[in-house]
């Protein structure tokens, strides 16, 4: 069964990229460890590397593939994006929610 945080992308505090989301098995009542994220499209297909799916792998094991900051804080907490209300409209490619469709229309050009 899919968290309702299954897909919101992990913010990293050093560059604000978005190259990692949660999956099914992210619980935000304990600290994060790799089996807890997947890596994003079109990132996956440039052929970046993933966190190990371990859940030995944290905190500091758990790093930007960008500019190499930990995605964590000392309480093993992660920055997610602000999930959009159930029925927005959500990018099939990066799961980024919007509140019309030509809002998402707009931003569906940014993956071309």
């Amino acid at each position: 069964m899919a968290s309702k945080f299954d897909g919101t992308g992990v913010i990293c505090p050093g560059c604000t990229g978005v190259y990692h989301e949660c999956n099914e098995r992210y619980d935000p009542d304990i600290p994060a460890n790799g089996t807890m994220f997947r890596l994003r499209e079109p990132w996956k297909s440039y052929g970046w590397t993933d966190f190990p799916k371990d859940e030995h792998v944290c905190f500091g094991g758990l790093v930007c593939p960008h500019c190499d900051t930990p995605y964590t804080d000392s309480a093993g907490k992660v920055t997610l994006e602000e999930r959009p209300e159930e029925g927005d409209f959500i990018c099939p490619v990066c799961k980024r929610g919007f509140k019309s469709a030509f809002a998402l229309s707009g931003h569906m050009r940014s993956h071309k």
